[in-house]
């Protein structure tokens, strides 16, 4: 599960916190306490994210986007099978210590975080490579932690 938010201004410190209290909140009632009564919501969101992640073109996708598949497949990966909520560079730095097949695409979109999103552009042809590689994988893997669940 990734919970994206896209802003335009910048936030306040009081917005900031607001959408970090929900994460924190949802973390407490589905991880913790073991909630599950938005599970099949869940299962339904990843499948609709793991379709599109099967099918996805290059021509129409950021930098950025690249980078963050691999954040989002990192904190998927993590979620279903380990049922464990990371944030993105925690979630990225867990599966390349745990010798992931995948470490080396985790690796580079580490990178960019600790760069900047800016820095994006310049690793273009490196994020393509290994999404073009570990895309159908990582759904594979994804759907059956879902599955195993």
């Amino acid at each position: 599960m990734d919970v994206c938010v896209v802003v335009n201004p910048p936030l306040t410190q009081p917005q900031a916190q607001a959408f970090g209290d929900v994460h924190d909140r949802m973390r407490e009632l589905f991880i913790v306490q073991g909630l599950e009564s938005w599970e099949p919501a869940l299962i339904a969101q990843t499948e609709q994210d793991l379709a599109a992640l099967r099918n996805w073109t290059a021509s129409y996708r950021s930098s950025a986007w690249l980078a963050g598949m691999a954040h989002w497949a990192a904190r998927c990966l993590i979620f279903w099978r380990d049922g464990k909520m990371l944030a993105k560079s925690a979630a990225l730095r867990h599966e390349i210590d745990r010798g992931s097949a995948f470490a080396d695409a985790f690796q580079l979109a580490l990178m960019v975080r600790t760069e900047g999103r800016g820095a994006a552009e310049q690793y273009r042809t490196q994020l393509l490579r290994h999404l073009e590689r570990s895309a159908g994988a990582w759904a594979d893997q994804i759907e059956r932690a879902v599955h195993e669940r």
